[in-house]
Parts: C-alpha cells; structure tokens; sequence
C-alpha cells in the first residue's frame, strides 16, 4: 500500500540561475570587493516578494546559511519594479537570469575579460544557481 506522499515527485523541475545583483555604484560604494557574509548581510535590500524566501536561498547555498535579519529597504509588486531599483543603486537583490541575459551578453561582449562581471548598464552580480524542487 503506497502512502499519499508517494503520489508527488521531488525530482528537479528545472535549474533557474539565480544573481544577485546592485549598480555598479551601489557596488564601489558598498562592497567594494568584499563578497563575504559578514559584509554582504549588513547591506540594503530590495525584493520583489512579501517574503523574501529566495534571498535566505541565495544565502543559503551560497554560505551554508541563512542570515538572522535582513535589511529589506524595499518591497516591489514586480521584477521590472525590482531592476529598476537596483539600477538606481538602492542595494542588493535577486534577479533570475534568463531575464536579464540579453543585457549581461551585451555587457560581456562590450568589455574585456578582466571587466565581464560589470554590466554596461550598470549592474554587478554574484552568480549562483538555485534548483527548484516541487
């Protein structure tokens, strides 16, 4: 006899990139090269949900952890809100990839090597990938 949790499948639905990203302002005047928890933690942040569960993902697989509290500065209705308020350099925040690949492809093809990691646009981001599991 099989039990009601045997009917769902946990298997991996798909792989979404997920980025943390600020302005390139926001950037040289806030993190200045320091990508640790410590600094990262004690930053502003902007999300584009009530709960900013995917920012404790993030961190989570990021550092093994998830932060105490978070300084959420900002709540958005939608992600364009969301990009829009990282360009204008009011902190930190997630961004899924495949919605802002066409911009990272022109940043990283207008720029050297050394410099692929700063958007043309202005934006900076931390790479990491998430999987979502139903």
């Amino acid at each position: 006899m099989t039990g009601f949790a045997d009917i769902f499948s946990s298997d991996p639905l798909l792989t979404e990139r997920m980025l943390l990203v600020c302005s390139r302002e926001y950037y040289e005047s806030q993190i200045k090269g320091d990508h640790s928890l410590v600094n990262l933690i004690d930053k502003d942040f902007i999300t584009d949900e009530d709960d900013p569960v995917i920012l404790n993902f993030w961190f989570r697989n990021h550092f093994g952890k998830i932060p105490d509290k978070l300084n959420i500065v900002m709540n958005v209705d939608s992600h364009e809100a969301l990009l829009s308020g990282l360009k204008l350099g009011m902190g930190l925040g997630i961004a899924t990839g495949h919605l802002i690949w066409e911009e990272i492809q022109r940043a990283m093809s207008s720029r050297s090597p050394q410099l692929s990691r700063r958007w043309s646009t202005g934006f900076h981001w931390f790479n990491y990938r998430i999987k979502y599991r139903l």
